[in-house]
């Protein structure tokens, strides 16, 4: 069969709404698959929010050794120079976010700091994606963008998520596999909720690009919303 199908961003992301709006027609809706979904959709909007046209945003060199602060420094404007790392939430197990910044003495480059030209970029992952939205570093790209608030509890709650849910699936061994149908329903709306954000109000998105529409994600979580009653 000849020919090409084109596969972007937000078809994918469409696709895993449509896939989320299936299960919850369902008599019984299968909530790991949903918060499977849910999860994926925020890193592909985390995606897109940090992208800004550039793809080293989101991508680094794999045979590069990562300084494991995941330290940025970074100037806005005019302002100072600042700093800021790698600092752990209590009560998450694979999450974090960055530190509150700090004044920098301003950096000085040399020649081998140019960056080389890549040669196995693969996308950051999913933690670091989520600790960079929470920053204006990252995310104060334009003159009405913002950085997304998550609280300490949200954060907990997306961890569970990464933890019970996504990995769970992704390496899934056959066994018996019992998890709370509150901690599903709660962390697949909490992520669609993060990721309307993004696409909707951190002003990081460009506009002319087919995002998933606000209303759709408003009933999605709704209906999730509307499984704890059931």
């Amino acid at each position: 069969m000849n020919g090409y199908q084109k596969i972007d961003s937000y078809t994918l992301m469409r696709d895993g709404l449509k896939h989320i709006m299936y299960e919850l027609n369902q008599q019984r809706p299968n909530l790991f698959r949903i918060g499977k979904e849910a999860y994926n959709f925020l890193y592909r909007s985390m995606t897109e929010a940090l992208l800004g046209g550039n793809p080293d945003n989101v991508t680094y060199e794999a045979s590069t050794k990562r300084d494991k602060h995941r330290t940025h420094i970074y100037q806005l404007g005019s302002s100072p120079w600042q700093k800021i790392k790698k600092q752990k939430i209590k009560g998450c197990k694979t999450l974090w976010r960055y530190s509150q910044p700090v004044q920098y003495i301003e950096p000085t480059f040399k020649d081998n700091d140019i960056r080389k030209e890549p040669s196995n970029q693969k996308l950051l992952p999913f933690d670091e994606m989520l600790a960079m939205i929470q920053t204006d570093c990252c995310m104060r790209r334009y003159y009405h963008s913002k950085p997304i608030l998550i609280s300490d509890d949200e954060m907990q709650t997306l961890d569970w998520l990464h933890t019970q849910v996504r990995n769970e699936f992704e390496h899934f061994t056959p066994k018996g596999y019992l998890v709370g149908k509150d901690s599903l329903v709660n962390s697949s709306a909490l992520a669609l909720k993060v990721a309307r954000e993004l696409l909707h109000e951190s002003g990081t998105v460009i506009p002319l690009r087919s995002r998933p529409g606000r209303r759709l994600l408003d009933c999605l979580i709704r209906k999730i919303h509307q499984q704890e009653r059931k």
